[in-house]
């Protein structure tokens, strides 16, 4: 019985993950366009150049890393903070998710319930 409970709950932390990083996606985006826009960087924002692994452009890197840290907040445009603040928040609902999954598949994996 526990051992289907854990597997049931794996199974929605690992779909709660994808949703969430779904909606990530759609924040950062935004986040990224409405910065691009107000600074006019346009054309970093679209470079195909200095890509990371991740598909991360040296811009995007930028604001990644400034949104992680909280800077998102000096923009005077209330809605570029906004547009921060729900990626970031977004962004680590999704990690979140995703190490509670791995820690019940791990539990599952080491627990003599389920063997």
């Amino acid at each position: 019985m526990t051992c289907t409970f854990g597997v049931v709950a794996a199974v929605i932390l690992g779909l709660l993950a994808i949703t969430f990083a779904f909606q990530f996606i759609s924040s950062f985006g935004s986040y990224c366009s409405a910065v691009a826009q107000i600074q006019n960087r346009h054309a970093e924002l679209s470079s195909p150049f200095g890509r990371d692994e991740g598909g991360f452009n040296s811009f995007q890197q930028e604001l990644f890393s400034e949104m992680l840290s909280g800077d998102h907040k000096k923009y005077e445009s209330e809605e570029i903070a906004n547009y921060g603040w729900r990626a970031r928040t977004t962004c680590w609902r999704c990690m979140g998710a995703i190490v509670a999954g791995l820690a019940i598949v791990f539990w599952l994996m080491n627990s003599s319930v389920c063997r």
